[in-house]
């Protein structure tokens, strides 16, 4: 077993490390958080950018079954000017 520090530079040399120790942990803990803000942040990205697809894809189906571009709207979230978008897109490779 080692002995309590007998001197002042002992016990600076002590304070110091666990001074050092202390911020290591700190340091970890910060970076834990911040990679788990980015998982989260991750996550609700992709569930926004998979939601986004199914209502392009809806979209897609609902104009060509002929249905009006304010209705398709209406249902999928999708603006005017994104159907009028997909429809440019759609047409020129022959999908609608």
């Amino acid at each position: 077993m080692s002995q309590p520090p007998t001197s002042p530079a002992d016990e600076r040399t002590r304070m110091l490390y666990e001074a050092r120790e202390l911020y290591a942990m700190d340091e970890m803990a910060r970076i834990e958080g911040a990679l788990k803000k980015g998982r989260l942040e991750g996550h609700r990205e992709g569930h926004l950018e998979g939601h986004r697809e199914k209502s392009i894809e809806v979209a897609r189906s609902m104009l060509a079954d002929a249905m009006s571009v304010d209705l398709v709207s209406k249902f999928t979230g999708l603006s005017v000017e994104e159907l009028d978008n997909l429809r440019t897109i759609d047409s020129g490779s022959g999908r609608l």
